[in-house]
């Protein structure tokens, strides 16, 4: 998310969203559709594409380890842009490539409304096939195969589901606290399923992702409101030392409400359970 405009006429709009995928034979490719710009903004985003993979690379991970904590990232000693074609909704679309070895390669691309770009971790290009999606909202999470324990956990998950508050969040802080206490009920229902640290692992991670898959149009609106509460903060304007700004920012601004807000998250695990009793 990001401002467009200026003044009081600054709005957030959606600047790019990513969605990480797991490919069945191991390593994950991470595709990112980013808000078209001028040809300054694509090829920003291409000088930078290489560098997530890059620093999950080996030799990114040795490079890293020698870097004293100053200066400027390691980048890549070579970057060798090559055009490829890739299946875009079934039809051929110009992409680029630079392969840094071992697996790891990003590409960018354009399409009708979006430059994509991708990050691969051990995904061979071969294949990689993009369709637009026709909802925004991310895919449920796969089932996890906890062996002959899978029907009766689900069926339990399954019913709490059902009664989820969903409309109880309201803010951030409900929402850590609703994972709070949910994480809590999958430790629950794994000692009384017998479940091997394993299990309550796989358990964990798809009961997790499930909520935040059914709530992730309520935290993306909650996440817009507070940052559209540092855009369009009069008050900030209104300051213009820096250093009564940054203390009015720090205090009584955005900053101060989310400091109070994360240490009022533990105190909202407890509150949130006198609403949410399943």
């Amino acid at each position: 998310m990001g401002p467009a405009g200026t003044g009081r006429r600054a709005r957030l709009v959606l600047m790019s969203e990513s969605l990480i995928f797991e490919w069945p034979e191991g390593g994950t490719l991470t595709v990112t559709s980013n808000r078209p710009g001028n040809e300054d903004d694509f090829e920003r985003a291409r000088y930078w594409a290489p560098m997530a993979p890059y620093l999950a690379s080996p030799q990114g991970k040795a490079a890293l380890a020698l870097r004293d904590g100053t200066g400027p990232l390691p980048r890549p000693a070579e970057v060798n842009w090559v055009p490829t074609t890739l299946p875009v909704d079934g039809q051929g679309a110009a992409f680029e490539v630079c392969d840094l070895g071992g697996g790891y390669w990003a590409a960018m691309g354009r399409v009708t409304d979006a430059v994509i770009s991708l990050d691969s971790r051990d995904v061979p290009l071969s294949v990689v096939g993009l369709e637009r999606l026709a909802s925004r909202r991310p895919p449920p999470p796969s089932v996890p195969d906890i062996g002959e324990q899978t029907e009766a956990v689900m069926r339990a998950l399954d019913g709490r589901f059902a009664r989820l508050p969903s409309e109880g969040v309201r803010r951030l802080a409900d929402y850590w606290a609703l994972r709070s206490v949910e994480e809590d009920h999958v430790k629950r229902l794994a000692q009384q399923e017998n479940l091997s640290q394993q299990q309550r692992e796989a358990v964990r991670n798809y009961w997790l992702k499930r909520v935040e898959t059914t709530l992730s149009d309520t935290v993306e609106e909650l996440h817009f409101r507070h940052l559209e509460s540092h855009t369009r903060s009069g008050a900030e304007r209104r300051l213009p030392p820096l250093f009564v700004a940054q203390l009015w920012f720090n205090t009584l601004g955005p900053a101060g409400r989310t400091w109070f807000g994360n240490r009022y998250a533990g105190i909202r695990h407890h509150t949130f359970r006198l609403r949410w009793r399943p």
